[in-house]
């Protein structure tokens, strides 16, 4: 997935009984493309369907207690860009995320 300046995203968590494993998983992605030269923006999606932007450096170790130190909370809005947008219900499923754009969570 890439958002909207070409640069790659990685989408790893959720809440899910796979939630550790997709953490690993997602990292290990993360690093492969940030070694090609491709850094992505890794998007961590918790237990409780909270969003954050997380650092590609983090182990599996730095979830242990949930969202890192350091993580940059987000929302995500569904829609075209073009004033239509909402935001997602919880539980959203990972397969509709191609059309949704994640942001930065505004204060409040």
């Amino acid at each position: 997935m890439s958002n909207g300046a070409g640069r790659p995203a990685v989408i790893f968590g959720g809440p899910s009984p796979e939630h550790d494993i997709s953490i690993l998983t997602g990292l290990q992605a993360a690093r492969t493309l940030a070694k090609a030269g491709r850094s992505p923006a890794c998007l961590y999606w918790s237990k409780t369907n909270a969003w954050f932007e997380v650092d590609e450096r983090l182990e599996g170790a730095d979830f242990a207690d949930g969202v890192p130190r350091g993580s940059r909370p987000l929302r995500l809005v569904v829609g075209s860009g073009r004033g239509r947008e909402r935001n997602a219900p919880q539980g959203t499923p990972a397969r509709h995320l191609r059309s949704c754009r994640v942001l930065p969570r505004r204060p409040g």
